[in-house]
């Protein structure tokens, strides 16, 4: 069943080509692949909660350079490799190794990667099931389009580690949801459900678990 207000439905780049995975010599923690039209990207780090590490980044940062220059994708579809965790934000463990002035890039960093998938000139939906915390919110605020489960997990926690969202979710998340629910979601830190989410103008469209991959490709 599918509910929907509308229908039913950071060091190195390395270019690849889009009919293929994205590999590198180390294990692959972002994979891009195509389906006809449709360019599917995965968040493929489920050991670490697809915690958005500098790696990490650096493979996303490279496969949004591909689709920017690309002629043969007409939508966008990012999703992950586990169905419990969509991402859980920043690598909060590879965060405190380093100095003041590595982490501000890093967010810097965060910001701009997340800023280049809400620029990207084709339609992006994120396909969400389990955990999206954090950064990993900010991610998914930052498609067109957000198809959840419904027990799908939202939230944005900074303020609990004393801290606010820095990857644009303090501006993305208001205009989605309107400033007061989204200060009241970013001030008391607390986590919703995907079906609040539909409720709240977040999600466009909220289906059964496990079907937000299929809805997407809808």
């Amino acid at each position: 069943m599918i509910r929907s207000g509308i229908k039913r439905p950071f060091q190195t780049t390395v270019f690849y080509s889009i009919q293929q995975r994205y590999e590198s010599s180390i294990a692959s923690q972002f994979l891009m692949e195509q389906s006809n039209l449709v360019t599917i990207l995965t968040l493929n780090r489920p050991k670490a909660a697809n915690a958005m590490g500098s790696e990490l980044m650096n493979q996303f940062s490279s496969a949004l350079e591909n689709l920017e220059k690309c002629q043969e994708t007409r939508c966008v579809i990012l999703t992950s490799s586990s169905k419990k965790v969509f991402s859980a934000g920043a690598d909060l463990k590879e965060r405190a190794l380093m100095t003041s002035d590595e982490a501000e890039l890093c967010v810097s960093s965060l910001r701009s990667t997340l800023q280049r998938l809400a620029d990207l000139p084709l339609p992006t939906i994120a396909a969400v099931e389990g955990v999206a915390v954090g950064g990993g919110l900010e991610l998914a605020a930052a498609t067109d389009i957000i198809v959840s489960s419904k027990s799908a997990t939202f939230g944005l926690p900074e303020t609990s580690l004393g801290i606010i969202p820095g990857a644009g979710g303090t501006q993305r998340i208001p205009r989605l949801v309107g400033t007061p629910r989204a200060l009241e979601l970013m001030l008391t830190a607390r986590r919703f459900s995907g079906e609040e989410g539909f409720d709240y103008g977040l999600v466009q469209f909220l289906v059964e678990d496990g079907l937000a991959d299929v809805c997407a490709l809808e």
